[in-house]
Formats: structure tokens, C-alpha cells, sequence
């Protein structure tokens, strides 16, 4: 008898490549991590001594999804924690995209839209972007099940502006529109109420992360808000048990240290600018990033890439990302930047 082979369409499915993670510690500046973990996780210990880990977590994360949906303003029937936000991506597409539908979204742009649409059979239509943004008029042309904006996008940094976001979700052929919101917390600019767009709309979905500004990458934590009945069907969907017993309640105490993670942030967002003067003072051209990372445009991001592995700096390489003459790099920490200084 014959080995199973796999369905067809996962042969236009490569799998997802990381950042590298052979650096110094203050050198791991190639997958978007925080440059430190937040300082309260050292004194949460007393709050996890009495987790049951022998037994399974809370399949419907009520403490977590009550804390968000307070934090956001909305009821915990809009919301949905998942594995990371991957989870939630995943689960959006195997529900309104599977198999005989489409989606929508910019390139180069973040991986694991396209992944995930052509590991479920699904198509995919990606737009160019315009000066390193969302070029939406275009976008909002085709239609789609999902339409994928990440804002601040990924890997450039850039947002989109509000108005405009606002009209495309009201006007785009797509029937349901995804905004992903992880790197949202580092923008200083106006922004798009997109949380109570979502809720009003039943076609509006906003997808965040505990990943970036709160520091918890490690634990994989993600969330969803969107009108209840998107979230009853993405619920339903979950797989049982994805989120751990830790990452629930660590989740709820990073929602409790709002104040620590915004002085964080600020911090975060005062060393990208420090960083992006580096750079540029270096003869290096940048693209205005609203995030964690800057884009950097070399047609020499070899010899960049070289230069800072020289120095125990692992940045992310532009042809991992659709932009071959660039680097990714994500804002470091104060004693980062001066070694990524150093070696420039």
C-alpha cells in the first residue's frame, strides 16, 4: 500500500522561518522581542504558586477574557484569547476562507496571512505596497473573504491613516476585514477607534498580542475583538486547552500593570528614535516605522547583516521578509543600541 501524501495545495504552503536567535542577548534584535521581560513577571511568583499545573487549563480563558474585555471597554462575548495571535489568524481563515474562498492582503507584508490561507486551500491576492503602505483603494477593490491589514504593518513599520481605514472597512469588496493590531501600542500618531468599529460591525475584526508591548512572547497569548457573532464562531472553532493555565494568569496580571507596560513602551519608543538617528547618521536609509523594528533599505544588506553578526547583533533579513535590499531591525535595548552603534 502506498504512503499517504498530502493534499495538493499544501505544496504552496512553505513553513514559516523565524528570526535567528544566535546572538548576545542584547544582540537578538531579529524577531521583534521586547529587549527585556517586563520587571513585575520577577515578582509574580506568590500569584502562580497555587496553579494546579496537573490540571487542565480553563477552556474558555473566563478570568483573561474578562480582564481584556474590561480593559477594552467591550463585553467578553467580543472577545477571544487564543495561542498567540497566529491562532486567531489561523482560525478566521479556516472559517470564512477555507478551501473555496480567498483573501486579500499587502506584500510584502506578514508571512503568516498566506501561509495559513494556502495551507487551508484557500487563495490568496496580494497588493504591492505604496511608499511602504497599505495601497487600500487598490485593496479594497478585490474581493476577498478576509482582507488582512496589519497596522502598524509588518515588516515596514508604517500605518495607515485613520480616515482611510475607516473607509475601506466600510467600502471594501471583502466580506469581513482583519486589522492586526500588534504593534499597535508603539504609534503616536492618531489613530483609528478600530475596537468599537469592530464590535459595531459585524465585518470587523481586530487582532492583538501580549507579545510585543507587554513582553510576554514566550507565553503565546493573543486575543480577538469583534461583533459576538464572529467571536461565538471563532470560539467554537478553538482548539480546547490552547492557552496555558501561566499564560492566562499572566495574562491578567500584564493587564494589571497597565502603567509599567506604557513607561515600557515609551521607553521602547525613545530608543527607536535614538536608533533611526544611528542609522541614518550612518549614511543608512530608513523608513518610518510607528513600531518595535525599523525597516533599513541597503542594496549592501549583506554586508550590514555581516557586520552586525560580527558584533553578536542577529537582525532579520530583508529576503525573509519579500524585500531583498533591506534589514529588519528591532529596537534594542539602551546597551544594545550602543553595540549596534559600535559595529556601524
Amino acid at each position: 500500500m502506498p504512503a499517504p501524501q498530502p493534499r495538493p495545495w499544501l505544496a504552496a504552503a512553505p513553513g514559516y522561518r523565524s528570526g535567528s536567535t544566535t546572538a548576545t542577548p542584547e544582540g537578538r534584535l531579529a524577531s521583534n522581542e521586547s529587549p527585556a521581560a517586563p520587571a513585575w513577571v520577577a515578582r509574580a511568583a506568590p500569584d502562580l504558586a497555587d496553579l494546579d499545573v496537573h490540571r487542565y487549563p480553563d477552556a474558555r480563558v473566563e478570568d483573561l477574557r474578562s480582564a481584556i474585555a474590561g480593559a477594552a471597554g467591550v463585553d467578553p462575548a467580543e472577545v477571544v484569547v487564543g495561542n498567540g495571535s497566529d491562532e486567531l489568524i489561523h482560525l478566521l481563515v479556516q472559517a470564512y476562507a477555507a478551501y473555496t474562498g480567498g483573501i486579500v492582503t499587502a506584500t510584502p507584508g506578514y508571512a503568516l496571512y498566506p501561509l495559513c490561507a494556502r495551507r487551508l486551500g484557500a487563495t490568496v491576492t496580494e497588493v504591492p505596497l505604496t511608499g511602504w503602505r497599505h495601497d487600500l483603494d487598490a485593496m479594497a477593490e478585490v474581493p476577498a473573504d478576509l482582507a488582512f491589514v496589519a497596522n502598524p504593518h509588518n515588516p515596514t513599520g508604517t500605518v495607515v491613516d485613520p480616515d482611510a481605514l475607516a473607509r475601506f472597512a466600510a467600502r471594501a469588496a471583502a466580506r469581513a476585514v482583519v486589522v492586526d493590531e500588534a504593534y499597535v501600542d508603539f504609534t503616536t500618531g492618531p489613530r483609528l477607534d478600530t475596537v468599537a468599529l469592530a464590535v459595531r460591525e459585524p465585518r470587523v475584526v481586530v487582532v492583538r498580542t501580549f507579545s510585543k508591548a507587554h513582553a510576554l512572547a514566550g507565553l503565546r497569548v493573543g486575543y480577538l475583538i469583534a461583533h459576538r457573532d464572529i467571536a461565538a464562531q471563532i470560539e467554537r472553532l478553538r482548539l480546547p486547552f490552547s492557552v496555558s493555565a501561566p499564560a492566562q494568569r499572566l495574562g491578567v496580571l500584564a493587564l494589571a500593570h497597565a502603567a509599567e507596560t506604557a513607561e515600557r513602551v515609551r521607553e521602547i519608543v525613545t530608543t527607536r528614535e535614538r536608533l533611526v538617528t544611528v542609522l541614518r547618521s550612518a549614511g543608512l536609509e530608513v523608513v518610518d516605522s510607528q513600531s518595535n523594528f525599523v525597516l533599513v533599505l541597503t542594496p549592501d544588506s549583506e554586508r550590514l547583516l555581516t557586520r552586525l553578526a560580527e558584533a553578536g547583533i542577529a537582525a532579520r533579513p530583508g529576503r525573509d521578509l519579500g524585500v531583498p535590499d533591506a534589514v529588519r531591525i528591532t529596537v534594542p535595548s539602551p546597551v544594545g543600541l550602543e553595540r549596534l552603534a559600535a559595529a556601524l
